[in-house]
């Protein structure tokens, strides 16, 4: 594997350019599990919300359990808020995920983690989705 770029981690190589999270359940503790897969179905990473806990770090790990990179929230309110993603081989701060507080739409911005640049945003579906999944018990 070759030197990371300035935002990767130093464990994960990502080659493809589509990817897809899902929640995919919950765990005895009814917290909230996710997994990450290529465009082949392919498990590239996962993590459990430890929502519960009063944790405001949680770790990523590849499918053999190896941490790969943790996220840590600015707060214990999983509604909007500021996640700082961390290399766990490094220790090195990669990049912030801010999320503004909406009920209709979801807006992301992936944010430089040493000059807050802004190198990427995400909206959500929409507004239905987004209420959905927001309000709606079995919304995901």
């Amino acid at each position: 594997m070759g030197e990371p770029q300035q935002y990767e981690t130093t464990a994960l190589n990502l080659s493809g350019s589509q990817y897809t999270v899902e929640q995919t359940g919950r765990d005895e503790n009814f917290q909230p599990e996710y997994e990450a897969r290529d465009v082949t179905g392919d498990t590239i990473f996962r993590c459990t919300h430890q929502m519960y806990e009063g944790n405001d770090t949680f770790p990523f790990l590849d499918t053999d359990g190896t941490e790969l990179f943790t996220v840590e929230a600015s707060g214990n309110w999983d509604i909007a808020g500021d996640y700082l993603l961390t290399d766990s081989q490094t220790g090195k701060e990669l990049v912030v995920l801010d999320n503004d507080f909406s009920l209709f739409q979801d807006t992301w911005r992936i944010r430089d983690a040493e000059n807050g640049s802004v190198l990427a945003e995400i909206n959500s579906r929409g507004t239905l989705f987004t209420v959905g999944r927001k309000i709606l018990p079995v919304g995901q």
